[in-house]
């Protein structure tokens, strides 16, 4: 059923290729009353010269304020990750984007604006589907039909001042340990909850995380159920980024932590036995790293580069049920008051 919204497409990051980028528009187009487009012509890797970004930092910047700026716009909807949005941070005047706001939309590369709109701006921003890879997908792939069209329910209660809760479906860390291993049973290691988890989450991607650690936008992590995810990284990789995480002490005062998708490099055995897959790494970090913590570890959670991608909105409410996350999410009337 199509929305009655009107959304905007914005490009703070790379361009897409012309396909996706043409599929992903008609996509937009049969599911939302009308389309406005605030990419310019470097939007494509054909229109793009520095083959890295759409258009120069100027421009992508003075592009996301008219989008927020254009009365007739609901929610506005990144075309694709990859890089360049963090380089934007400096150039907002946050205030300016407050004073218009509403629905961002993005994940990956646009997690530093995502955090960023949401902790200086009060905008509400959602951790969700791109136009040139879910909705340019949507036609092909039931995964990211189901996607596109979780977020499409989304802000069609949203926007309308409804409530709403999503419910997302993982699995439990502590259930990868032995029956008999003597980690199960501990009161205060993975998963063992006395009493219910109720955290705002945090969703993000676990490089652009890392990023913005000792910045000024760096994110308040103090009592957040972070919900972490990634694509094209060796488990290693993932392991030592975690590891960083955990030295740094950004990991000491969480309410819980979440994996969603980790799209990873590597998906057959190894000789030597180390970690290959998404499985073998929580398995593994449920035995040695994640043995310190003394809230519930997540994972498989349906967020990230893996097509189900379901909409995370930043800071809603966040509750565990065994090994699910049920967020609550008000309305957009609510969360403007």
């Amino acid at each position: 059923m199509k929305s009655e919204l009107t959304v905007a497409v914005v490009a703070p990051s790379s361009p897409a290729r012309v396909e996706s980028y043409e599929a992903g528009i008609t996509e937009l187009a049969e599911r939302f009353s009308r389309v406005k487009l605030y990419c310019g012509p470097a939007v494509t890797n054909a229109g793009s010269e520095s083959g890295f970004t759409c258009g120069s930092r100027v421009e992508r910047v003075a592009a996301i304020y008219d989008a927020f700026a254009d009365v007739e716009v609901d929610a506005v909807i990144c075309l694709r990750g990859g890089t360049g949005a963090s380089e934007l941070l400096p150039l907002f005047d946050f205030r300016r984007l407050s004073r218009t706001p509403k629905p961002f939309i993005g994940f990956s590369d646009v997690t530093a604006l995502l955090l960023s709109f949401n902790a200086l701006a009060g905008i509400p921003t959602i951790h969700g589907p791109h136009v040139a890879f879910e909705f340019a997908r949507a036609k092909d792939s039931a995964l990211a039909n189901e996607s596109v069209e979780a977020l499409q329910t989304f802000l069609g209660t949203y926007c309308s001042g409804t409530d709403s809760t999503i419910v997302l479906r993982g699995k439990n860390a502590r259930d990868l340990l032995p029956a008999d291993s003597e980690l199960r049973y501990q009161s205060a290691v993975i998963g063992q909850l006395a009493a219910p988890v109720f955290a705002p989450v945090v969703p993000a991607n676990l490089t652009m995380l890392l990023s913005l650690l000792g910045t000024p936008w760096e994110p308040d992590l103090n009592g957040v159920l972070l919900l972490l995810e990634e694509v094209n990284e060796a488990p290693y990789r993932i392991y030592r980024m975690l590891t960083q995480l955990l030295l740094a002490g950004k990991l000491d005062s969480l309410c819980a932590l979440a994996f969603g998708g980790l799209s990873l490099t590597e998906a057959a055995p190894r000789e030597d036995g180390a970690p290959h897959d998404e499985e073998s790494l929580m398995r593994r970090l449920a035995e040695d790293m994640f043995t310190v913590f003394d809230f519930p570890v997540l994972y498989s959670m349906p967020i990230g580069h893996e097509l189900l991608n379901y909409p995370v909105p930043v800071r809603a409410l966040g509750r565990i049920e065994g090994s699910n996350i049920v967020l609550t999410c008000p309305s957009l009337a609510k969360v403007e008051k």
